[in-house]
């Protein structure tokens, strides 16, 4: 749902825009003028938007600006890349939407100063739109298109956004519950009212007639979706029973440290066998919370659900740890585990299934690496990631692993045939080292 308001406010931005122009231009232009120009507004808006991203997210990281003012920087950046954009009759709202995309998924500095301080301004800029807006309406105008907008407001919500999201998510493999709760989602804001007032400023004919349509819908759905939203989720039951907390990020501002930041997971209930030892290289622990009480990494031992655990690491492998703290079910398929002996080595699992393993445990058995993690204390559900798969423990004798298997993400699950040719492989190879020994 974040994805589709992220994608449609654009869109409509530029969909009205252009329509406005349509209308405005009448009879006396060809619609092919309107459409070039519309086209050079679009791809002037993709280019400077990109390139303006990459220039801010270069600025960022090399400028020294004192603590605080990173946020306030960019801000006036995309202004100027608004202005710049509109100046060269590009489209400056897709400039400064895509510039916002590539800022936010590049690794900067202070990025978590600039998310706190865009998501502050972001509700502040609601609110005084809604009010600005509302300084617009005349009860007595509302009157004559309440009707009418009821009319439209039905129709949207009751058949034309269901339409449109059984359509769209058909392919993707949503239930039925969650298509008809997206449906049931499509809050209309203070963008859908904005627009509204793009053709009162270019002094359409009937243009209150459309503010007042908009306005009416807008409100329409924030009372029926905002007040039936959470009792919706319970009755199609996709609502978390009980939810975590969001991972939280936070920035370091420490000599030596400006490619690291520091993260915050919730341990979920169904995440088992994570420990210090069994993390990645690039990843360090660097305290758990267990029950208000602050311990260290050695002290905390395996993490227990509820806990609350902040850990070091580069930024743009912060996705990559997303993944051990997310539910199992929701990571690792259910199908695709591939058993095999505690001797086999991980250099011939990295070979046969191309994962990437370290080349400091390309010559470690299974058994060998679980026990130099765990000083010599493994137990079934802990894990090795290695890329998109992990290897997990299933059988322990006399503290050694005897029994292991390669856990692949559910992505994965589905390219069967090759994981099942490198599984067989895999067995000949341990029947002939048992052989062996």
């Amino acid at each position: 749902i974040e994805i589709e308001s992220a994608t449609n406010d654009p869109a409509a931005v530029f969909l009205t825009i252009i329509l406005v122009e349509l209308l405005m231009a009448g009879a006396t232009h060809a619609g092919w003028d309107i459409l070039a120009g519309a086209g050079q507004e679009l791809v002037l808006g993709i280019v400077f938007g990109v390139a303006g991203g990459f220039l801010l997210t270069f600025m960022i990281n090399r400028v020294d600006l004192p603590p605080g003012l990173h946020p306030v920087f960019v801000v006036a950046s995309a202004i100027v890349i608004f202005a710049f954009t509109s100046v060269l009759h590009g489209s400056g709202f897709l400039a400064v939407y895509l510039a916002g995309l590539v800022v936010g998924n590049r690794p900067v500095r202070a990025l978590a100063a600039i998310t706190s301080f865009h998501d502050t301004v972001t509700w502040l800029c609601q609110i005084v739109m809604f009010v600005m807006l509302g300084l617009l309406v005349s009860p007595h105008s509302l009157v004559d298109s309440i009707l009418p907008g009821l009319g439209v407001a039905a129709f949207l919500i009751l058949l034309g956004r269901p339409a449109t999201v059984f359509l769209c998510l058909w392919p993707f493999g949503f239930s039925l519950r969650e298509k008809l709760f997206v449906s049931w989602a499509g809050l209309r804001g203070a963008v859908s009212i904005f627009l509204a007032t793009i053709p009162m400023l270019a002094g359409l004919p009937g243009a209150h007639t459309y503010f007042n349509i908009a306005f009416i819908v807008v409100v329409t759905s924030l009372l029926l979706h905002g007040w039936t939203l959470a009792l919706a989720a319970r009755r199609l039951d996709v609502a978390l029973a009980d939810p975590l907390r969001e991972p939280q990020r936070f920035e370091i501002d420490l000599p030596g440290q400006s490619e690291h930041e520091l993260v915050a997971y919730p341990v979920a209930a169904g995440t088992v066998g994570i420990r210090a030892d069994l993390l990645p290289d690039w990843a360090r622990m660097v305290l758990v919370v267990r029950e208000g009480k602050v311990l260290g990494p050695e002290e905390a031992g395996l993490l227990l659900a509820r806990d609350y655990v902040y850990l070091l690491t580069p930024p743009q492998r912060v996705h990559q740890l997303d993944r051990l703290f997310m539910l199992e079910e929701l990571v690792w398929g259910q199908d695709a585990a591939f058993p095999f002996a505690g001797e086999i080595r991980l250099g011939d699992i990295g070979e046969l299934y191309g994962l990437p393993i370290p080349p400091r445990d390309q010559d470690f058995t299974v058994a060998a690496a679980f026990a130099d993690r765990t000083d010599d204390r493994p137990a079934p559900g802990m894990r090795i990631v290695f890329g998109h798969a992990a290897i997990e423990v299933r059988q322990v004798e006399n503290g050694r692993v005897t029994l292991a298997a390669l856990r692949l993400e559910r992505e994965d699950a589905g390219r069967g045939t090759q994981f099942i040719q490198g599984f067989l492989r895999l067995a000949r190879k341990g029947r002939n080292q048992s052989d062996t020994f």
